[in-house]
């Protein structure tokens, strides 16, 4: 059975992969996988790749396979990246995979089958394309192929070591939106633990790769305002408190939220709904609406939006950088953004898949 943990040993509960030969399938569904963890699969390059892999559909799961003795290739479909896009080229598909490279695959499911996209890093998302489904066959399973995705196996003779094949061990890691949101947020503080984690520590500066424009006269490229990290179309809108995370939208909110208060232990245990975090876990009390105007800070220009004109009546916008904010608007003040009363000065935390530090 693949081993697909993470450095810190966090998994996406139950995908449950298995090989064969330079391909893995999955034995969870992505139906199932959706029903659990919603619409965001992130695959996470634990070391530099040569080539992306290719990601495809399996019709059974891993199990059916080994079962029925069936031939892997007549189970999966698969897109090649060159033909993903018609006559547009996806400008990252023919490009190395660096180490911490995310590539999320967003699902979409409703009555008419399993719609398909992709995002590499911050590139811009890839078009939609629809999974058909043989005749009698209904749920789909992730496969992922390449020749380079597994470890070299060791065996040591002597002070000699030969790599003599490749072990189960993937050098990808698959993370759902919980555990992708904490995986960033780990990466931005520095661990003094030894082993796994080292890795971590040693490339705690170096955020996933965003793709930035290249721009003449020496210019700083302009920000985008940060992207719901569930779904990718629309702007980060809420806040969570008291820990003031922000990382998606009001659609994906009512979603996390909805799947939290209906899962089985609550509704078995007869338990108080209780909403966490994605990010820290910390109990949510409330939600708050919060609106970006701008991308770059009000008060003195820099790239730094982590103040929020907050509090009960506030008006929601993200006006700027915390530190010049608390210097220059005090409680009565105009809001720099929209013109509204201000009622307080809130220091957020906005994640991104693009500069985490900044945004």
């Amino acid at each position: 059975m693949l081993d697909l943990m993470m450095d810190y040993e966090e998994r996406a509960d139950g995908m449950d992969f298995m090989r064969f030969g330079d391909c893995i399938i999955a034995n969870l569904s992505l139906q199932e996988y959706y029903s659990r963890h919603g619409p965001t699969i992130a695959l996470v390059f634990m070391e530099d790749l040569p080539r992306l892999p290719l990601i495809g559909l399996s019709i059974v799961p891993a199990q059916t396979i080994i079962d029925h003795n069936l031939q892997v290739g007549s189970t999966i479909s698969y897109r090649t990246w060159q033909n993903w896009q018609g006559e547009h080229t996806i400008e990252w598909a023919d490009k190395p995979v660096a180490k911490f490279d995310v590539l999320r695959i967003l699902l979409r499911i409703d009555t008419n089958g399993i719609s398909l996209r992709y995002r590499m890093n911050s590139y811009p998302t890839t078009c939609e394309r629809a999974f058909d489904f043989p005749p009698g066959f209904q749920s789909a399973y992730l496969a992922i192929s390449g020749s380079d995705i597994f470890y070299p196996q060791k065996a040591v003779e002597g002070n000699i070591v030969y790599f003599i094949s490749q072990d189960d061990t993937c050098k990808i890691a698959l993370m759902d939106t919980q555990q992708m949101l904490r995986w960033m947020a780990m990466r931005k503080k520095p661990l003094s633990v030894s082993g796994g984690r080292a890795a971590m520590q040693q490339s705690s500066k170096t955020q996933c790769r965003p793709f930035v424009d290249r721009v003449s006269g020496g210019s700083l490229p302009q920000r985008a305002v940060p992207k719901c990290l569930c779904c990718f179309d629309n702007d980060v809108e809420v806040l969570f408190l008291p820990c003031a995370h922000a990382m998606c939208c009001e659609k994906c909110k009512e979603n996390w939220m909805s799947r939290a208060t209906n899962s089985a232990d609550v509704k078995f245990l007869n338990k108080r709904p209780k909403v966490e975090c994605p990010v820290c876990r910390r109990e949510v009390i409330a939600t708050g609406r919060i609106w970006f105007t701008c991308n770059s800070c009000l008060l003195c220009g820099c790239y730094e939006m982590n103040a929020v004109a907050a509090g009960r009546g506030g008006c929601g916008c993200v006006v700027g950088c915390y530190k010049e904010a608390i210097k220059t608007l005090q409680k009565g003040n105009a809001c720099p953004a929209c013109g509204k009363q201000i009622v307080e000065i809130l220091n957020v935390f906005i994640q991104s898949d693009g500069d985490v530090k900044s945004f």
